[in-house]
């Protein structure tokens, strides 16, 4: 599933952004590089028609309020695990050739299939319905987790199509007035586990760190702190404290509190 068994490629990269160890890299590039190929040849970019390499179980983005669709999310991760394989294979010196090959041949495919001239990104309009929403959450376009990965890879050709994205996700987070939805206050998050780790960070990237931090601050539902407000001294799976109550979860957004 991606973005979850992608873990796998993501960890050994992230350890050594953490530690200088390469050593984990170096172990299991073969496996790394033959689940990333396997994952990008069996995708099917046709014109009318996308068929996400993935196999697994349509996690996507989990308990999301407003979700990205499933079919965005796996040409994100597919962009992003060949990033990846091609600054690794420079740490170790192998050649990065065909995934920095891959990497772009798939970004001009997702802009091309998921964003539109004004730069919305269709994260709802062009699923192939595989999206397993949960717990009443609805699948929309201009997602938060959609527009966070757009900033963050780059998805997009002009400055005005990158524009148009910082102001439908900050007009998203801020949700003045609860017009965008209405059972959420302002300052609040719709994004499901695969877009919470850069919500923040790519608020922050795009100018808007005022607003990055009052959605960090913020204690309405929902939010980092609402929990707090009602008792909480672990971090919850969801939101209304169902499922795991010591969940990690929403608490990658500590990364954003160190690093910004």
């Amino acid at each position: 599933s991606c973005g979850w068994g992608d873990a796998g490629i993501i960890i050994p990269y992230y350890f050594y952004l953490q530690t200088g160890d390469k050593t984990l890299i170096q172990k299991y590039w073969n496996q790394m590089s033959e689940c990333v190929n396997s994952i990008f040849n069996s995708t099917t970019m046709e014109p009318d028609q996308y068929n996400t390499g993935y196999t697994g179980v349509a996690f996507g983005d989990w308990l999301g309020i407003e979700i990205s669709g499933y079919s965005f999310m796996t040409a994100c991760f597919t962009v992003y695990l060949n990033e990846l394989m091609a600054q690794m294979a420079d740490i170790i010196g192998e050649d990065a050739t065909i995934f920095k090959d891959n990497a772009e041949m798939m970004r001009e495919y997702t802009i091309n299939r998921f964003v539109d001239e004004e730069g919305n990104i269709l994260s709802a309009t062009m699923d192939d319905g595989k999206t397993l929403a949960f717990g009443g959450a609805v699948m929309v376009d201009n997602a938060q987790t959609a527009l966070a990965w757009a900033l963050k890879l780059g998805l997009y050709h002009t400055e005005e199509q990158k524009q148009t994205m910082v102001n439908n996700l900050t007009a998203s987070v801020q949700n003045k007035d609860s017009s965008i939805r209405g059972d959420y206050g302002e300052n609040t998050i719709a994004t499901g586990f695969l877009g919470v780790n850069i919500l923040l960070p790519s608020l922050s990237e795009s100018g808007e760190n005022e607003t990055a931090f009052d959605l960090m601050t913020s204690t309405n539902l929902a939010s980092f702190l609402y929990s707090v407000t009602t008792g909480a001294t672990s971090i919850w799976e969801n939101w209304t404290g169902g499922g795991s109550r010591n969940h990690y979860s929403y608490g990658a957004a500590s990364e954003w509190l160190y690093e910004y």
